[in-house]
């Protein structure tokens, strides 16, 4: 519960998250202390990363919608991919 009560990861990796969150905070309850000061100064960066990574999460899952709703970008990334995919081909 600990894990899930600060932050949690952008779309279902809630499990992950908890891990990462849970771990920090019993490391710090047993290797710091459990004061105010040894929590914000050794849990809270590692919920913060959680939070951030949120913030780029949603720029990234916009720009996706972006381009899925545009015929344009779509056609783009389909030739990009296509060009890419060309690039492996092995000759035989």
């Amino acid at each position: 519960m600990v894990g899930d009560c600060y932050v949690s990861r952008l779309y279902k990796d809630g499990i992950g998250s908890a891990y990462r969150t849970a771990k920090a905070a019993a490391q710090t309850a047993f290797m710091t202390g459990i004061s105010r000061r040894d929590f914000h100064k050794h849990y809270r960066p590692v919920c913060d990363a959680v939070a951030n990574d949120n913030r780029f999460g949603k720029v990234v899952f916009t720009a996706t919608n972006l381009i899925k709703r545009s015929p344009f970008l779509r056609r783009g990334v389909m030739r990009m991919t296509n060009g890419e995919q060309a690039g492996f081909a092995t000759p035989e």
